[in-house]
């Protein structure tokens, strides 16, 4: 579910919305006979205008919790309907696609708009109720306006994003300009189901939250990265490194102890490490173990800063000390290109300086 996240926020603070803005407003009812809004709520609040629910529970409060939470599965289950395709990233690198496709929207209701308990009812068995509802007006005018906000960060965080191109900050920007338009995605989806006719009267300027992807792509296509490998054997470690990062779309130009990268390539990030192995000595086992240790730095050439240290080690067993050697370079290389890219993507171009 593209908005799992989200969807527990709406429940919780539907609830706590309900709750806080019933106080005032809501009309108590008691006795014997059921008032008409417990069967039917649009005999007070038309569906045109309003989207209700009604809640119970053994406390007063529960029961106006419940009915602000029936709202929000309304929304819920609308909003999954609504959002029947998925994202496509046609251009964009193995990578980025895969990082992109994990970055979850920061969206939080706390400030929901329209939400408030208007009747509640104490049946004779003990058994409280309540009506809550949520003026499709309000609402409607708020997640509009929130989509506004979104689009002008997102036209800044793009232009930010050209200025610097050719660094990670570029590409930091640019997730975050992808992160606020993904945000707003879910916004629309609200408003078609509270109120449709606004959906029709926003628009954003970026295009689509395809589009910043791909922009975010060509992006990452302007950085150049140098390797260099102390302990190498024969350039795998460099050439994982190397597929790691271009995993990304990002140049990453390994190179050995005799070769330099040209003059004239504009490199602007060295990618530094250190590679060992190590016998480790287990009497009681027939095997041998060799432990293989990674330590690398990513430095921003213009600064000298440290923008990404990473370390790994593990042990590797085997019937012979050689086989145990070459299985622990294996070992190494899959963990590099497994699980470096989306640690490095995390650190680097997760947020904007």
């Amino acid at each position: 579910m593209r908005y799992a996240r989200v969807a527990c926020a709406i429940l919780l603070c539907l609830s706590a919305a309900a709750y806080a803005g019933g106080a005032k407003k809501k009309s108590a009812d008691s006795g014997q006979k059921q008032p008409e809004w417990l069967n039917n709520p649009e005999t007070l609040f038309p569906s045109d205008a309003y989207i209700t629910g009604i809640g119970s529970a053994k406390s007063r409060g529960d029961a106006e919790n419940d009915a602000a939470a029936a709202i929000g599965r309304v929304l819920n289950q609308n909003i999954e309907a609504e959002e029947n395709t998925q994202m496509s990233f046609s251009n964009a690198s193995e990578g980025v696609s895969s990082y992109l496709s994990r970055i979850k929207t920061s969206t939080s209701l706390n400030d929901l708009a329209g939400i408030s308990v208007k009747r509640s009812y104490s049946a004779p068995d003990g058994t409280e109720y309540a009506l809550a509802v949520l003026n499709r007006n309000e609402s409607g005018q708020y997640y509009r306006s929130k989509i506004e906000e979104n689009n002008a960060a997102v036209k800044e965080l793009l232009l930010l994003a050209e200025k610097t191109e050719g660094t990670f900050e570029s590409c930091a920007y640019a997730v975050n300009a992808y992160e606020l338009a993904k945000t707003n995605d879910y916004y629309f989806s609200l408003l078609a189901i509270i109120k449709p006719v606004y959906k029709k009267t926003v628009s954003v300027d970026y295009g689509s939250t395809n589009a910043v992807a791909q922009r975010t792509a060509e992006l990452l296509s302007k950085i150049n990265v140098s390797i260099s490998v102390d302990g190498d054997t024969d350039g795998r470690v460099a050439a994982a490194f190397a597929s790691a990062l271009s995993s990304f779309g990002i140049k990453a130009l390994a190179k050995q102890a005799d070769k330099k990268v040209s003059d004239t390539t504009n490199v602007l990030y060295e990618l530094t490490a250190s590679v060992s192995y190590e016998n480790i000595q287990m009497p009681d086992s027939k095997y041998a173990f060799v432990r293989y240790n990674v330590t690398s730095t990513t430095t921003d050439t213009s600064s000298g800063k440290n923008i990404f240290p990473w370390t790994k080690n593990a042990r590797v067993g085997k019937l012979t000390e050689q086989d145990a050697l070459n299985a622990a370079t294996r070992a190494l290389e899959t963990a590099i290109i497994n699980e470096y890219p989306q640690e490095f993507a995390s650190a680097v171009f997760a947020k904007a300086k």
